[in-house]
């Protein structure tokens, strides 16, 4: 028993399909050039500026019904004073990706470049290990920090500075996590497992 490869086939398929579509195109060119030539056709034996772009065109097409990986190598077209840039999609693409792979990088070392006592403060905040906070200047000054960095976000009108030296306080009670902070929280969960 013969196996047959189906995607073979229809790759096969598909490229005669096109050979045959863009010899198609290019016999149409032919017969036109020949019939405008000849005078065939009610025109001028000479070739006019139309008549020329469109054997060029149609010459054109027909390359890239039948190859169409001519059209990924076409970067410049000119023609009549206009100019077209043509960009490969597959490029553009494959650079997307390789930006986003990049993005995703930086996003995850920049968790990392938030001190630890910091750090400290949002994985707290993030399990509600809050009660007993002690009041101070450096607990003041990180807060500060993490609000400005939008990693949280202060609560009841509450500000940082009523957070006063040797004063205990439950930390939930004036400052929660943002989208942003309880984002980056699992970052910094996911780098320490991993």
């Amino acid at each position: 028993m013969i196996h047959i490869n189906q995607a073979r086939i229809v790759h096969g398929v598909g490229q005669a399909l096109r050979f045959i579509g863009g010899l198609l195109v290019m016999s149409m060119a032919v017969v036109y050039s020949c019939g405008v030539i000849f005078g065939y056709l009610k025109t001028d034996q000479r070739l006019d500026a139309a008549s020329l772009f469109f054997i060029v065109f149609t010459t054109a097409l027909s390359l890239i019904i039948i190859r169409p990986d001519y059209l990924r190598r076409l970067k410049l077209l000119e023609a009549g004073g206009v100019k077209v840039e043509m960009q490969v999609l597959e490029e553009v693409k494959e650079k997307q990706i390789d930006q986003e792979a990049r993005i995703q990088q930086i996003a995850d070392i920049i968790p990392l470049l938030i001190p630890r006592s910091e750090q400290a403060h949002l994985q707290n905040l993030a399990a509600n290990r809050t009660a007993n906070y002690l009041g101070n200047h450096n607990l003041r000054t990180e807060l500060r920090r993490l609000r400005y960095l939008g990693l949280i976000e202060m609560l009841n009108a509450h500000t940082i500075g009523e957070i006063q030296d040797d004063m205990k306080i439950d930390l939930a009670a004036y400052v929660a996590l943002s989208a942003l902070g309880k984002e980056w929280v699992q970052r910094l969960q996911a780098l320490k497992k991993g």
